[in-house]
């Protein structure tokens, strides 16, 4: 958990990290890249088992 957090907030300033998401959130819904991106140990691990739940 802290291993996926820590490497969450170091990418989170990276230019091209941001760069990312800005083309993400601007991509087409039914496109495969809206799958996945990244994220903190909350939102790849903890929210994922409550909606399985």
């Amino acid at each position: 958990a802290a291993a996926i957090d820590a490497e969450f907030e170091l990418s989170r300033y990276d230019d091209s990290c941001r760069r990312n998401e800005v083309l993400l959130q601007l991509a087409n819904e039914n496109s495969p890249v809206k799958g996945f991106t990244w994220g903190s140990y909350q939102t790849l691990i903890n929210e994922p088992k409550k909606k399985s739940t």
